[in-house]
């Protein structure tokens, strides 16, 4: 079976530990990093299938760390920002910074299936999809 890579960045760890879980069930290999800094040292080698990523986080907010994604790596990964902060400011920074999708905490785990099927092509189960002849 073929994994895919979630890059998970929240400083919460009750609710990384609770995410990863969930991600882990959709069949995806989880790094999870607790602040900007880390997530930008982890990018430099490391390139993930899909990125998660907290608005607030230290060092480094989640817009800087987008648009270091966007901008100096120049990566097209899909980018799925979540914050606590249910803005619509929030919402437009986000997407003005390069992310693909906001979702407020608390996480709809049925939306943010959705999400994962969309950009990362799995099934319901979480297996990824085959062309089938």
């Amino acid at each position: 079976m073929l994994y895919r890579t979630a890059m998970l960045v929240d400083d919460d760890l009750v609710f990384t530990t609770m995410l990863s879980r969930f991600l882990q069930q959709k069949k995806l290999r989880v790094h999870s990093l607790k602040d900007g800094r880390a997530a930008k040292s982890y990018l430099l080698d490391g390139r993930p299938d899909i990125v998660i990523c907290d608005v607030v986080l230290p060092y480094h907010s989640g817009f800087e760390l987008v648009k270091f994604i966007r901008k100096e790596l120049e990566l097209l990964v899909p980018i799925i920002m979540i914050s606590s902060i249910d803005s619509e400011n929030a919402l437009n920074k986000s997407l003005v910074a390069g992310a693909n999708v906001f979702l407020p905490k608390p996480l709809d785990l049925g939306v943010l299936s959705d999400q994962l099927a969309h950009f990362l092509k799995l099934e319901p189960s979480g297996n990824i999809l085959t062309n089938k002849m």
